[in-house]
């Protein structure tokens, strides 16, 4: 039901719609007119897969300024509660188009019988998710990357912050690595080698990272699983800027995958050399001990020798310290949020 405002005497409405809808590509193509001449931002496509959605288009004035989507993981639970999500938000920098968009996922959500809405968090972390905060900073090659004003945005309608992230970059690389050929020494006594990404056998590879992924990361925050051939495609889109010498895979005599780091060039950097720590994957398994930090001291070791300036350590998850390697020689300079709030409205999340 369209709202008038006495201020603005704009007149804002909602549209549910599914994925069949004739409105299904007005969602998906919202994104190419609010980021219009925007050299930061990669278009991503709308993808819930099986998992159940309802879509949103808030309207002022018959104008599209905003979108969301209500989705459900059932593998999702925050705090073992019936957590529901919102994917997929972009918005104009307008309240009261940000408030019909939220009142209406919400709406969907408890009438689904959810307790707890979860976003932004586009159906899996996998997937885009998190509110990148207002900073001075460009954003740095697959950073996640969102219009400045959605954390006021959500922060304003009462979401509570349930997850913060961070970024880190080393600017002096300049440091004593002799000591990496020493423990590399060590892991070759256990019969662990490391190699780089073989780009011939790239599928092959992707199944053994993939393998170790689920493995690794099953224990993160919110995670679900996602089956190979999603996780090949994401690689597979940025597979041409690859540089194999900084994508290393670790594994025992018997070619099982205990590690995997990838790490990429900075390709929004113009001025220094800029290389960023992407995921750093290590199996759960006793010979695994000490290989992660292995795994970043030769990539900082390499990119040190190849003439490189800067390491970013990218988009790392606050509360898991084991895996903050190096980042006490760097500088935080961007944080994210991810946000959650109660559908009954009552009290903060927790």
């Amino acid at each position: 039901m369209p709202v008038q405002t006495r201020e603005t005497r704009s007149s804002y409405s909602v549209k549910k719609i599914n994925q069949d809808s004739d409105h299904f590509n007005e969602f998906c193509e919202f994104t190419t007119q609010l980021y219009a001449g925007d050299p930061f931002y990669v278009a991503k496509p709308v993808f819930t897969g099986p998992l159940p959605a309802m879509f949103f288009l808030v309207y002022r004035d018959d104008e599209l300024t905003g979108r969301a989507a209500a989705l459900v993981n059932p593998v999702i639970s925050f705090n073992n509660q019936k957590t529901g999500l919102i994917s997929y938000y972009e918005c104009v920098d307008d309240p009261l188009a940000s408030k019909a968009l939220f009142d209406a996922v919400l709406d969907h959500h408890q009438s689904s019988g959810i307790d707890v809405v979860i976003g932004p968090l586009n159906g899996t972390t996998w997937n885009s998710y998190r509110v990148t905060t207002p900073d001075d900073d460009i954003p740095f090659f697959l950073d996640n990357y969102n219009k400045d004003y959605y954390s006021r945005q959500f922060e304003d309608y009462g979401f509570d912050v349930v997850a913060s992230y961070f970024s880190a970059k080393a600017n002096n690389l300049e440091a004593d690595y002799s000591r990496v050929d020493r423990f590399h020494k060590i892991f070759l006594k256990k019969g662990i080698t490391i190699r780089p990404v073989d780009t011939e056998r790239f599928e092959d590879d992707l199944r053994k990272v993939h393998d170790l992924s689920l493995e690794g990361f099953k224990n993160n925050f919110l995670y679900s699983d996602i089956p190979f051939e999603i996780f090949a495609a994401m690689y597979e889109s940025i597979k041409r800027y690859m540089n194999p010498d900084y994508v290393l895979l670790a594994e025992d005599d018997n070619g099982v995958l205990l590690g995997f780091i990838f790490a990429v060039d900075n390709l929004y950097e113009k001025s220094k050399r800029s290389l960023v720590i992407k995921t750093v994957a290590i199996r759960p398994d006793s010979r695994s001990r000490g290989l992660g930090t292995l795994l970043v001291e030769k990539i900082y070791k390499q990119a040190f020798e190849s003439g490189y300036d800067q390491v970013i350590h990218a988009l790392m998850y606050q509360g898991n310290e084991s895996m903050n390697i190096k980042t006490d020689a760097a500088q935080v300079f961007r944080t994210y949020h991810l946000y959650g709030k109660s559908v009954s409205g009552e009290g903060k999340v927790s």
